[in-house]
C-alpha cells in the first residue's frame, strides 16, 4: 500500500543499466481526476521510486526486470501546463528491438482527459516523442520513461491506432510464436 506521495520502496539489488519496472495502482474513488496517475523509476541498484499525486493510501503493484544484454536508458520529462509535445533525445538504439515504456503524474486540479493522457512514441532511433491532444484543462505533467534496447535479436514490433470509443479493435502484426511474445501496453490506459 502507497500512502505518501513519494514512496521509495527497497528491492532486491539489481544492475539499473539493464533492468526496467513497470507499476499499476487503482484509484480510490468514483471520480476520474488527477489522483488516478502515478510513475515509477528505478531509483538505484537496491530501491525504487513511486510518486502519486495524493497522499491517501492506494493499492499498487510494480515489477522490475533484469533482462542480461538489454541496454536501458532512463529519465524524467517536466512538462508545463501549456505543453502538448516534447522530444527527448537519447543514444541511438535498434528500434526494431526496442520498447519505450513510460508513466506520468499531474498537478492538482481538475483534469480532461485528452489533457492528461500522454501518448509515447519511440521516433526514430534517437528521439522519444510524448504527445498530449490538447491543452485544455491540461496540468503540469511529470513522466518517467525508459527505453529498453534488447540487443539479444529480440524482434519488437509497434505502431500507433486510431481506437474506437466501446469496440474492440483488432491491429494486424507480422506473425509470432505466441508462446514466446508478449504484447504491451505503456503510459495511461483505462
Amino acid at each position: 500500500t502507497l500512502g505518501a506521495t513519494t514512496n521509495n520502496l527497497a528491492i532486491t539489488t539489481v544492475d539499473t543499466a539493464q533492468s526496467f519496472g513497470t507499476f499499476t495502482r487503482r484509484g480510490d474513488d468514483a471520480v476520474w481526476s488527477q489522483d488516478e496517475f502515478a510513475w515509477l523509476r528505478l531509483l538505484a541498484t537496491n530501491s525504487i521510486q513511486a510518486v502519486l499525486d495524493t497522499a491517501s493510501a492506494e493499492s499498487g503493484a510494480w515489477q522490475v526486470v533484469e533482462f542480461t544484454g538489454a541496454v536501458v536508458q532512463r529519465g524524467l520529462d517536466l512538462w508545463a501546463g501549456g505543453t502538448t509535445a516534447n522530444n527527448v533525445t537519447i543514444t541511438s538504439v535498434d528500434t526494431t528491438g526496442s520498447i519505450l515504456l513510460h508513466n506520468h503524474w499531474l498537478d492538482a486540479g481538475g483534469a480532461v482527459a485528452s489533457g492528461v493522457s500522454i501518448l509515447g512514441q519511440l521516433l526514430n532511433p534517437t528521439t522519444v516523442r510524448f504527445t498530449r491532444e490538447t491543452t485544455a484543462g491540461s496540468r503540469v505533467v511529470e513522466m518517467a520513461w525508459e527505453v529498453v534496447d534488447f540487443s539479444d535479436g529480440t524482434s519488437v514490433q509497434y505502431g500507433t491506432a486510431a481506437l474506437v470509443t466501446a469496440s474492440a479493435t483488432n491491429l494486424a502484426i507480422t506473425q509470432v510464436d505466441t508462446s514466446r511474445s508478449v504484447a504491451l501496453l505503456s503510459g495511461l490506459y483505462g
